[in-house]
Parts: C-alpha cells; structure tokens; sequence
C-alpha cells in the first residue's frame, strides 16, 4: 500500500449533512459555507441530483476546500444538465462542474455504471463519489497551461528507461490508473488526481499529479 502523506489534512467535518432530507438541504448547508463567491452560491443548482449524490458532493467539496484553500471564493460552482451524452458530468474553470442529471438522478444506477467500467473510464481503486476529485481538477486546471505542464513533468519524472521492447509509458498509464488516462494531458491528469484523492493503493503516476498540483498551488498562495 503507497502512503501518500499530503492526503493526510485534517479538517473539521460538518455531519449536518447526513441529516440532510432533501437535495436542497444540501444546497442550503453549502451556501452557508465560505467555500463560493455570492456569485458562484447563487450559480449552485443541483435540483435534479439525488440526495445521496448531492451529500458526497458536499463530503468531497468539503475536503477540497480543506486541502487546497485557495479555491475558495470561486464565482463558478456545480450545476446540472440534462443531456442524452454519455458523459456523466464535465468541468472546466469557467464552467464549475457540471452535473448530467440523467445519471445523477438515479445515484444507484450510476454507482452499478461506474463498477462496470473500472480501469477503462475511470482510475482502478475508485468509486462513483470519486467523479467529483476527477471534474474538480479540470476546474482548478482548465486556466492557461497547467495541466499539459503537470502531464509533462510527471511523465517526465516517471518515465521508464527498461529494456527494449518493453511496456511503454501509455501501457503502464492504461494499466495504472486507466484507459482513459491516455486520451491526452487533461484526462491523464484528471484520471491520476481522482484515484490519488480516491484509491487507497494510488499509481505512481497519482503521487505524482498530486505532488505537483498541490505544490503548484501553495506556490500560488506563497506557502512555497
């Protein structure tokens, strides 16, 4: 088991959630956070999202919020969409994230989805409330080009220099973490962040995505 120490912060949890009856009792108990601008709370839509759905989004926010700091205030947060893709949710930094209602609505439906499709949509070692790790880190590097400069420096870092006619680095990435992790930079990126913050046995390639954005953004805050 890989002991990833920066996963390690310790951070107050509000259990009123669990009390929660309804999604908009979830929604009402994040908007007395800090976590959004007046904006961004009043962008939070998450009416066609199942209760259980929308209290690990609240878990999962909440233990963002914890590690990185500096995301809070955002003026873009979560809403929902219904579409017939068959994305389950996207995000990006001008768009928060982004939740496809026809999957999030029926949270037990989408949980069978996501055990289905392990190792080929989404990173080995994680589970359905683990989306939220992989379209939160689109959101924190869709602005200008830190997620093709975490893809460069962690494949870089990684890369293997065996024997030849060995496996090559997509095939390890494939192996590790998923197949989708090798779409390019963002995904790769996504995939690694969200079994870094999910897995309990992360790839290197994981450590690694989380050491650098996490790095990069304490830089950012001067901590570094």
């Amino acid at each position: 088991k890989l002991d990833l120490e920066e996963k390690k912060f310790d951070y107050e949890k509000d259990a009123r959630v669990d009390n929660c009856k309804t999604t908009q009792e979830v929604v009402n108990l994040i908007k007395t956070k800090d976590w959004y601008s007046e904006k961004g709370s009043a962008a939070l839509e998450l009416n066609r999202v199942d209760v259980n759905a929308a209290k690990d989004l609240f878990k999962c926010m909440e233990r963002m919020f914890a590690i990185f700091p500096d995301q809070k205030g955002s003026d873009v947060s979560f809403s929902t969409r219904n579409s017939n893709s068959n994305t389950w949710a996207e995000g990006s930094h001008w768009s928060g994230v982004i939740l496809n209602s026809r999957y999030y609505k029926d949270y037990a439906e989408l949980k069978k989805d996501y055990e289905n499709s392990e190792g080929g949509f989404h990173p080995k070692g994680t589970d359905v409330r683990d989306i939220i790790y992989h379209e939160y880190y689109h959101v924190m590097t869709t602005l200008g080009d830190l997620a093709n400069t975490i893809y460069k420096t962690v494949t870089s870092r990684l890369k293997m220099k065996g024997q030849k006619g060995g496996p090559k680095q997509t095939e390890l990435i494939a192996a590790g973490i998923s197949g989708y992790a090798t779409k390019n930079a963002d995904e790769f990126g996504a995939e690694s962040f969200c079994q870094a913050m999910g897995s309990d046995n992360p790839s290197g390639f994981a450590i690694e995505v989380f050491k650098e954005i996490l790095k990069y953004k304490k830089y950012m805050r001067g901590v570094v």
